[in-house]
């Protein structure tokens, strides 16, 4: 028995669907969506970018602590670990994971056991804290965001921000004897917010020279 049977559509009725369907398509379906805010005005924010200032100086900190220091300290026989944070009990195991003594696994892919994932986090780390410091930079240099009232009458915070992201890209990257010069145009302090949320401490310009020197 035959359930089904095939019927041919007319040549007129197929070229007129295929009319109605490139109609459909052709339409401009680009709709902007407000509540997706873009880059360029993202950076043009002056609280937005000090924000993030403040949030990269965490992120340097929480990176360099646990997924810099600690694996060295282990790697270093300064420190043990009987717990495997940061990979600290691999790299401070003797005769237990490795015969003699691990050696660094350059390897974002091995496990934690094996000492992997301390290279990811330093790399992501790192690149969030220059990419922080890049927008901040992008915002004063291109958009020309003004963190003071009147940046023709004084640039006082506009000049220690841009100073101290450049900071940043050398505590992450490079830039440290830029970062050192523009640290010194102008005489300020830093946001105690920065350095800790409540109870952080205000550093003078010529502090942060100091510290850039240090670094």
């Amino acid at each position: 028995m035959t359930l089904f049977r095939e019927v041919s559509m007319p040549r007129w009725s197929m070229l007129t669907a295929a009319v109605a369907a490139l109609a459909i398509v052709g339409c401009d379906l680009n709709v902007s969506n407000p509540n997706d805010p873009d880059k360029q005005h993202s950076l043009s924010q002056p609280s937005g970018l000090a924000q993030l200032l403040g949030g990269a100086f965490r992120t340097w900190v929480e990176t360099r602590e646990n997924y810099y220091v600690m694996p060295l300290d282990a790697q270093a026989d300064n420190y043990t670990a009987s717990w495997n944070n940061a990979a600290m009990r691999f790299y401070s195991s003797v005769g237990s994971d490795c015969p003699i003594r691990c050696g660094w696994t350059n390897s974002s892919t091995a496990p934690e056991a094996a000492g992997g994932p301390t290279v990811e986090a330093l790399w992501y780390g790192y690149y969030n804290v220059l990419v922080t410091a890049n927008n901040v930079l992008d915002g004063i240099e291109r958009v020309h965001v003004c963190f003071d009232d009147d940046c023709s009458v004084d640039s006082t915070l506009t000049q220690r921000n841009k100073a101290v992201a450049r900071m940043l890209q050398g505590m992450a990257l490079a830039k440290f004897n830029r970062a050192y010069t523009e640290a010194g145009v102008a005489s300020w302090s830093t946001d105690p917010a920065w350095m800790g949320l409540g109870q952080g401490r205000s550093y003078t310009s010529v502090q942060i020279k100091q510290l850039i020197r240090t670094m």
